[in-house]
């Protein structure tokens, strides 16, 4: 009996974390890709998308996730893709004196550049961002050990509670 329960606990985790995983991502591509004002319009638009999901689901996420209301409407901080794990920085490389190499999660370089180039970290110069691989040039060799911390500081998300 115990080992069934913890079968059953383990499946359920893994349809929670799933599940929310899932959410999170829909409520990112919704947010980026339609105006929306409410969070019942948002429930709708999951709903519409094919994700069943509660408003204090939704309410948790937009906390979680860092999202905010800009003139009426929610929007995605580039931060907020970092600290609620949706968007991955997996390594930092340096490619020459001026140069860093970021490998990402698929589909994930161009908003982590913008979200680096928003950052204002000392050192960078600018970004420029394929579709799993970034180049972010830099001011000089002796700051690229800073500029690497930093990066993966702000940009991979958080593991454990």
């Amino acid at each position: 009996m115990d080992i069934q329960l913890c079968n059953y606990y383990s499946l359920w985790m893994n349809n929670t974390m799933l599940s929310k995983e899932t959410r999170q991502k829909a409520l990112t591509e919704l947010i980026r890709t339609q105006k929306i004002a409410t969070q019942q319009h948002l429930q709708r638009a999951m709903e519409d998308a094919g994700i069943q999901t509660t408003q204090a689901s939704l309410s948790r996420d937009i906390s979680e996730m860092g999202i905010l209301k800009e003139s009426g409407f929610y929007v995605l901080h580039p931060a907020s893709f970092y600290q609620g794990g949706i968007l991955q920085v997996l390594s930092v490389q340096s490619a020459g004196p001026n140069l860093l190499v970021v490998k990402t999660a698929p589909g994930s370089a161009s908003t982590i550049g913008l979200g680096i180039d928003e950052s204002r970290i000392d050192g960078v110069v600018g970004t420029l961002a394929g579709d799993d691989t970034l180049f972010v040039a830099i001011s000089s060799l002796r700051k690229a050990t800073q500029i690497k911390k930093e990066i993966l500081k702000k940009f991979r998300p958080k593991t454990g509670h």
